[in-house]
């Protein structure tokens, strides 16, 4: 049986494959047309300043390129995503679930791991950030690798969709800004608890800035040993304790480790935080 469903998920992977060179087109065909459209943008800006024609003038402005340009590379970045999953050499599941509905037992049952690795507890969420457990046959030792964030990236792609989402008027130009000047209040309208909640989950990036500085300073990917793994992953220790914010910081973290049955194929399974977390953009990120 077990056999059969390697052979299945081999399949689909193969099936996969030929995609990405579909895919690898697109993204050269707009990529030369993005370069174009900011070369026709230069030569309008330089070339303006030289007309004496209003009328000429107003109608090369009336044409959106800067636009056109921000659609091309909207395009580009959903490319980026199709072409990275397409080329993987695994079959990714995603398990969410919400608290204490068995998930993580689920995939330690599934995995082999321990709490160690995939958080579980009596709180009402304990996985911080979202992690992708590779099936790697005969591996020596449970290993990790962890995926962070710089300032710019943190600014960038987390506290600006905050900013965006709830909305809180003007977006901070740099962390520094958003670390040591006043969070904005919430606008009058907005009032769900699910808002309220996303205004909670920001004001941890301000108020535990000091406790996952040091992560933003290393390095964008490094290693981590399997006894280090819940400091990323998780948001308390195995005792239930919110002492971790490491979380903060990290993209992703990819643990690879043997699975219980070896034979099972090309399978990864992402452990995902749960439903009902506020932490915007976390599924979005693969």
């Amino acid at each position: 049986m077990l056999t059969d469903i390697s052979s299945e998920i081999k399949n689909i992977i193969e099936k996969r494959q030929p995609l990405t060179k579909r895919v690898e087109k697109v993204e050269t065909h707009l990529t030369f047309l993005q370069q174009r459209i900011q070369q026709l943008i230069k030569q309008r800006n330089n070339f303006l300043p030289e007309l004496n024609d209003a009328q000429t003038s107003a109608k090369l402005q009336e044409i959106n390129l800067e636009k056109i340009e921000a659609d091309i590379r909207t395009n580009l970045t959903t490319i980026s995503k199709l072409k990275a999953r397409f080329s993987r050499h695994t079959l990714n599941i995603g398990v969410v679930g919400r608290p204490r509905q068995g998930k993580s037992k689920f995939l330690q049952t599934l995995t082999g791991l321990t709490p160690n690795e995939i958080p579980d507890g009596s709180g009402q969420h304990c996985t911080g950030v979202m992690s992708i457990i590779y099936h790697q046959p005969e591996v020596e030792e449970t290993r990790g690798k962890v995926y962070s964030h710089s300032e710019k990236s943190l600014l960038e792609e987390v506290i600006k969709l905050y900013y965006e989402d709830l909305p809180l008027g003007t977006k901070p130009t740099k962390l520094s800004d958003f670390i040591n000047k006043g969070l904005p209040a919430l606008p009058n309208n907005i009032d769900t608890a699910v808002d309220q909640a996303k205004y909670e989950y920001l004001k941890r990036y301000k108020e535990h800035y000091h406790e996952y500085k040091n992560v933003l300073e290393l390095k964008p990917i490094f290693p981590i040993t399997q006894e280090k793994i819940r400091e990323y992953v998780a948001q308390d220790d195995v005792t239930g304790k919110q002492v971790y914010y490491n979380y903060l910081a990290v993209k992703k973290v990819e643990i690879e480790c043997e699975f219980p049955h070896s034979d099972i194929g090309q399978i990864a399974v992402v452990d995902l935080p749960g439903l009902g977390d506020t932490g915007v953009g976390d599924v979005e990120r693969k």
